[in-house]
């Protein structure tokens, strides 16, 4: 906690105030296939995922951090066929 910014380190009561707060904005914001990575606690990368997939961006991959723990979720913008 001593180098992280203090928004970072507080997300609401369950960790996720910022993710609710940015997952309807980062669509519009993606190019067509475009793509994003978010960084997550322990035990967020499921709740997460389900936030962006919710507001349509699909959940590319979720990457483990070098102790094997589901870390980093990437999501991209979904495009019509």
């Amino acid at each position: 906690s001593r180098f992280e910014p203090r928004l970072a380190l507080s997300g609401g009561p369950d960790g996720l105030t910022s993710y609710r707060s940015l997952a309807p904005q980062i669509g519009p914001l993606l190019a067509p296939g475009g793509g994003a990575f978010f960084e997550t606690g322990a035990a967020q990368a499921g709740a997460v995922s389900a936030l962006f997939d919710d507001h349509g961006l699909a959940v590319v991959c979720v990457h483990d951090d070098l102790c094997g723990r589901p870390r980093v979720v990437e999501v991209q913008q979904v495009t019509d066929k």
